[in-house]
């Protein structure tokens, strides 16, 4: 936050969320002592923001007086987690974490009630073994040949080495419960050790308030940082490396397929009004990249297919611009 808070492109965004009835949560580290979020004592940023959040419809989700910065022996709560009324239904177990955060600023978790997505059965096809489904297939099927006069003779055959296709399959790639979390690619054995070593030297020196405790702690902290800057290079080179043969428009579609980190969100306009849907998005982003451009509509011929337009940036930058739905929006510049 600015010196003197608020400042103006969070009042921006509160009142865009409050005229739209959009639910808000925001994680502030505000510099800002106050009662309110169990500070010791108020100061000038803290009363300013306090008298802010009254004229507006959040409230402080922080519970507890469990410290959220920690520097050495200074431990103080600056960190707020503010939340629109009508999410306090739905918002619980906040809490200060105890591990190492590799920062001065502690972990705060909560729980939202209506985000923890619901556990699925899935079949993973790179996992299958074949051995064993072409085994159990053969001993299904093995020399199996039945009488057909009629179609529904050819029917019922039909379904009867379908089904046995199945079961084989199943069996040799079985289901298993997805609950839609992914592991890193970066993380391995070393950084996990190096990760426990540094939360029980933190916990050494947050119990015991010595500074050689601190200073242990800082170096092995030091060293996990180090240690995860290279692991993530090397995941990246490692990636890039194996998608080098594919095809350009491809390799940008895994690159930014591979989680949900490229999905556009709102944006905040010249005129301070903020985006509500991804056509606004795009057109924001076209205006400011490539002033001047022209946007024409031409009809898709298949609603269910992606459409690729190329266009040349005055500069000869290539531009891959990636469409769906039916109104299919190329652009000239």
């Amino acid at each position: 936050m600015e010196d003197q808070p608020p400042s103006l492109r969070l009042e921006q965004l509160v009142h865009h969320c409050m005229v739209n009835n959009l639910s808000l949560i925001l994680a502030c580290d505000t510099n800002s002592h106050h009662p309110s979020w169990r500070s010791v004592d108020t100061n000038h940023r803290g009363t300013l923001l306090i008298e802010y959040i009254a004229t507006t419809n959040l409230e402080v989700a922080n519970r507890g007086s469990e410290p959220t910065f920690c520097a050495g022996n200074r431990r103080t709560v600056i960190d707020v987690t503010l939340i629109s009324n009508n999410l306090n239904t739905i918002i619980h177990d906040w809490q200060v974490m105890s591990n190492d955060t590799m920062s001065h600023h502690r972990q705060i978790q909560f729980a939202i009630k209506c985000d923890k997505r619901k556990a699925v059965r899935y079949c993973n096809i790179w996992n299958t073994n074949w051995d064993d489904y072409d085994a159990e297939l053969c001993a299904r099927i093995g020399m199996w040949f039945g009488r057909v006069d009629t179609p529904a003779d050819i029917k019922r055959g039909l379904d009867a080495v379908y089904s046995v296709i199945q079961k084989s399959y199943h069996k040799a790639c079985p289901e298993r419960w997805i609950s839609g979390r992914n592991r890193m690619p970066w993380w391995n054995h070393d950084l996990k050790v190096l990760r426990q070593k540094a939360n029980r030297a933190f916990h050494k020196a947050y119990k015991s308030g010595l500074g050689q405790d601190w200073q242990v702690h800082r170096e092995v902290r030091r060293s996990f940082k180090k240690l995860l800057r290279q692991s993530k290079r090397d995941s990246w080179r490692n990636f890039c490396s194996r998608v080098e043969d594919t095809h350009e428009s491809s390799r940008i579609y895994k690159i930014l397929g591979r989680t949900q980190a490229g999905s556009l969100g709102m944006l905040c306009t010249p005129s301070g009004q903020w985006t509500t849907s991804p056509e606004e998005v795009c057109q924001h982003l076209l205006e400011t990249h490539f002033p001047g451009c022209k946007i024409s509509t031409v009809p898709a011929q298949d609603s269910d297919q992606c459409s690729f337009r190329a266009g040349t940036h005055r500069n000869a930058v290539p531009v891959l611009f990636l469409m769906t739905g039916t109104p299919f929006r190329s652009v000239s510049v």
